[in-house]
């Protein structure tokens, strides 16, 4: 699977989900569909692959090349200098159950799942609700 097809060299280099543009933030579903016809495998400026398709999206789920410690931690100095590891930002990251693979994701996954059962979340409803409106207001 090729990250970028010939055609999209004007598209592709005007997209970094790390970095997005105005016009993105704004209509992120033309974006979206920009990556679907032109790029649906795409490689940012910054490094971070993006799937847009489900196909694509799937065989990244399943290939253990696109984990989340590899691409994020390891590599990170290669990719934006020296130091940035040390950065808060990419420092608590690290503890992030997202940015975890494998036995580790599955642990921290498993010690939170109960808060977020469906009864937890249908709890919290109303609390939530009045937070959103008095935001909203």
């Amino acid at each position: 699977m090729s990250a970028l097809s010939p055609d999209t060299a004007a598209f592709a280099p005007a997209f970094d989900p790390l970095i997005p543009h105005p016009l993105h933030v704004r209509d992120p579903y033309h974006v979206y569909a920009q990556l679907r016809e032109h790029a649906p495998m795409y490689r940012s400026p910054h490094g971070v692959w993006v799937a847009s398709r489900h196909s694509e999206v799937s065989f990244m789920l399943k290939d253990a090349h696109f984990g989340r410690g590899y691409f994020y931690f390891e590599n990170m100095s290669k990719r934006l200098g020296p130091g940035i590891v040390e950065q808060p930002v990419y420092a608590s990251a690290r503890n992030m159950m997202v940015m975890k693979d494998g036995d580790d994701h599955l642990r921290v996954r498993n010690a939170v799942a109960r808060s977020f059962s469906h009864k937890r979340i249908e709890a919290m409803r109303p609390f939530m609700r009045s937070v959103m409106n008095g935001l909203v207001d």
